[in-house]
Formats: C-alpha cells, sequence, structure tokens
C-alpha cells in the first residue's frame, strides 16, 4: 500500500488522538481502574496489532477487487440512484453506519459473530485501548459486512475512506474512560456516541449489554429503541459476568474456537 500524505497525517492524527485520550482519561477517570494499567495496556495493542496485520492483509487483497467488480457492473443502490456525488457519499456515510449498526446488533445475537466480540467485551478495564481490542476472527468476518456495503448499498471509495477514518476516531473517543462534564456529555450523546453512552453497552448487566449498539451516531439506536441512559452518579462495572477476572493475551486469541462460557447467568 502506498504511503500517501494523506495517510501519513491521519496516522498521525489517530496516534494524537490515543495519547491525548489515554492521558485525559487518567487524568478524569469515569471509573477506577482495576488491574495493572501497563499489562492492560501491553494485552490489548498485542491483541490488536494480530488483527490488525491478519485482518488489513486480508481486506487488501479483496476490497479492491469487490469495488473494481461492482463499479464494471454498476452494483448497488447508490451506484445507480440519480443524484450527484456528493450526495451519493453522504448518503454513503449514513447508510455505512447504519449497517454498522445492524451488523454489531447481530454480533450479539448470532453466535458465530458472539464468539469472536465477546473478546472485545470481555475486557474488564475500558478505556482508549479497548477502541482498538478486537479478535481477527471478527474483523475477518466483518469482510461479509463489506460485501453487503458495496455490492448492496453501492457505497463509492471516497464514502467509505471517510466513514473510516471518521470511525476510527469515534471508537477511539467512546471507549475512552473519560468523564465529560454533565452539560457536554448531554450535548454531544444527542449526536455521537459517548464513553457514558458506550460504557452502558460494556456493562455487565445483560439488559443494559443488550443496548446502544450505534458506533458513531446516535440516531440509530433513537431509532430502533435501543437507546439507554443511566444515572450520572451510577458506576458501571465493565465486562461479560462469566469472565470477571482479566483475561490473557493467549486464552483471549484462542477464545474464538473453544468451548465459552455463558456469557450471562441463566435464569
Amino acid at each position: 500500500m502506498k504511503l500517501t500524505r494523506s495517510t501519513l497525517a491521519y496516522g498521525l492524527v489517530v496516534g494524537g488522538a490515543m495519547l491525548f485520550l489515554g492521558w485525559a482519561e487518567r487524568k478524569r477517570p469515569l471509573r477506577p481502574r482495576t488491574e495493572d494499567d501497563l499489562d492492560h495496556t501491553i494485552r490489548n495493542l498485542a491483541l490488536a496489532g494480530s488483527s490488525l496485520l491478519i485482518s488489513q492483509t486480508a481486506e487488501r487483497a479483496v476490497v479492491p477487487a469487490m469495488f473494481q467488480l461492482a463499479e464494471d457492473y454498476h452494483f448497488g443502490l447508490l451506484r445507480n440512484f440519480p443524484i450527484s456525488s456528493a450526495a451519493k457519499k453522504w448518503a454513503g456515510f449514513l447508510a455505512l453506519d447504519y449497517s454498522l449498526y445492524v451488523w454489531h446488533w447481530l454480533n450479539h445475537r448470532l453466535p458465530p459473530l458472539w464468539r469472536g466480540h465477546l473478546v472485545h467485551h470481555i475486557d474488564v478495564d475500558m478505556d482508549t485501548t479497548t477502541g482498538i481490542r478486537f479478535h481477527f476472527w471478527e474483523l475477518l468476518a466483518t469482510l461479509a459486512l463489506r460485501v453487503f456495503q458495496v455490492f448492496v448499498l453501492g457505497v463509492d471509495r471516497a464514502a467509505l475512506q471517510l466513514w473510516n477514518r471518521v470511525l476510527l476516531l469515534g471508537v477511539l473517543f467512546q471507549h475512552s474512560n473519560l468523564e465529560l462534564p454533565p452539560a457536554l456529555e448531554e450535548m454531544l450523546s444527542a449526536v455521537v456516541v459517548t464513553p457514558r453512552l458506550h460504557a452502558v453497552h460494556h456493562s455487565q448487566v445483560q439488559e443494559e449489554g443488550d443496548s446502544n449498539f450505534s458506533s458513531l451516531l446516535t440516531c440509530w439506536d433513537r431509532l430502533h429503541g435501543t437507546l439507554r441512559t443511566v444515572p450520572l452518579d451510577r458506576k458501571l462495572v465493565m465486562g461479560i459476568p462469566a469472565y470477571p477476572d482479566p483475561t490473557p493475551l493467549d486464552q483471549c486469541l484462542r477464545l474464538p474456537f473453544g468451548p465459552q462460557k455463558p456469557a450471562w447467568p441463566e435464569d
């Protein structure tokens, strides 16, 4: 992959965002930490690095060919809709974000997808690094979503690039352990997912974990009635009840491929 100025600049923005959020969440934490900070960070970065290497290799081999095929044969709704290219770009942005909402919901409903997504949810100290803590099983499965986005929705390359870049920054922010001032929390959560809103999704209470599936814009949860808030003074416990302690890196890597405990207490 050719390293362009745009790619380099965006990489610096992401790196700067991670450093800033990492500093800010320690200055103004939303929740107390439960394990050693360094151990947690190393585990999450190692898991993210291995997954990124595998998933990006697959994406670079598959996604450009998908776009070429879709463009050559005019597959996809937006590709055949009579609106301007600028309108298609922004409509594609919204369609991408909504399709990820549905995909995220499916990750919590379909056992094969949950096997990989579970690795993300068993983090007992959600912070900025949790935003990139995904198992390669989950990231490879996301190629199925990309097929839908390219061939059915018909989003173009520019829309996908813009959305991916905004999404990553949003995911880092919403996973951070940063407590926002109440007024800022209320203002931002009306539009985008905030750390407190996403913490509800990572709660050990099942009814809360089965809510707040939006990954960038909160309108999708509002539309489907899956938005849930909790009082500002309530301290949420992160993770999955079946995995109350930090899971070592080697076990995280093996988790999708072997027996898994029932995530929630059985009635």
